[in-house]
């Protein structure tokens, strides 16, 4: 009996990590990474968008109307752009050098990458467009 009980319990556990993996991938990974360069402070979160969903859901409703309200100035551009984005090919939208300092702002492999590089810190984003374009419309209302 326990060991079927067992069994059980453990075919759930799998079952529900497959579900909770399914649905983290079906949304994205955002990965931030950050470094001071001063005092050798390193962060790296890799982000499931789906929390930025979560994130949304808990929004105050007047933050979120204000939100959507200035969504809604720009929705006229910002729906072809997030097209656009996600259907063009890799590519390099920016990049700027200077002495101590670069900043690269990219389309690689289907995400958006962000990396900012000066004397003192650098920055790395790279988010995948699908799901922050998904992101960007459920925050508009869409």
């Amino acid at each position: 009996m326990l060991i079927k009980c067992a069994t059980g319990f453990l075919i759930l556990a799998l079952g529900l990590a497959a579900m909770t993996g399914m649905a983290v991938n079906s949304k994205g990974i955002a990965h931030v990474s950050y470094e001071s360069k001063v005092d050798g402070t390193l962060i790296r979160i890799p982000v499931p968008l789906i929390l930025a969903d979560a994130a949304l859901a808990m929004v105050p409703p007047e933050d979120l109307r204000e939100l959507r309200r200035q969504l809604d100035q720009i929705e006229s551009i910002l729906q072809p752009l997030l097209d656009s984005l996600q259907e063009c090919p890799d590519a390099t939208f920016l990049e700027v050098s200077g002495p101590g300092e670069r900043v690269l702002v990219s389309k690689a492999r289907g995400q958006l990458v962000i990396d900012v590089d000066t004397s003192d810190e650098s920055f790395y984003l790279r988010l995948p467009i699908r799901g922050a374009r998904r992101l960007v419309l459920a925050a508009a209302g869409h």
